[in-house]
């Protein structure tokens, strides 16, 4: 958010216009701070989401991944590690296999083939590239602990 037009929870209710700094005060407030009357957005490029799922045999050969994963360009929007026993408490899904560690990652379409690679090269298994906003959105919700 670059420049919102704020209303305050004051007598007078007027509406106040903040940039920069200022404005990030009002993020992820939800009404708390004042009321959103008018927002200037920064837009960005719509990226083709992929929700890429693998595993390993344990947490040691994900880990170095880490850096590797987040050197992606465009830079993945979730990087998620659990290890094995925290897996089997997650949903049933066939990415998801038995006393497996995984690595769940949101990234553009266009950074499969060099992410399958260092999955690869570590002695992982990629388990399944699901495309599309939906199959994101999905991996999202079950990487923060709001799987249904």
């Amino acid at each position: 958010m670059r420049a919102p037009d704020v209303v305050h929870g004051t007598a007078d209710a007027t509406l106040v216009h903040v940039e920069g700094d200022t404005a990030q005060a009002y993020v992820h407030n939800y009404g708390t701070t004042g009321i959103l009357a008018r927002v200037t957005l920064r837009l960005e490029p719509a990226q083709d989401w992929s929700a890429f799922y693998a595993s390993f045999a344990g947490l040691e050969p994900v880990l170095p991944l880490l850096a590797a994963f987040a050197a992606l360009e465009p830079t993945p929007r979730l990087v998620s590690v659990d290890p094995a026993g925290l897996v089997a408490s997650l949903p049933p899904d066939p990415a998801l296999p038995d006393g497996r560690a995984s690595l769940r990652v949101i990234l553009d379409r266009s950074t499969v083939e060099v992410a399958s690679a260092l999955v690869l090269a570590a002695g992982g298994r990629v388990e399944d590239v699901r495309p599309g906003a939906s199959a994101a959105m999905r991996l999202s919700t079950l990487s923060s602990g709001r799987a249904e």
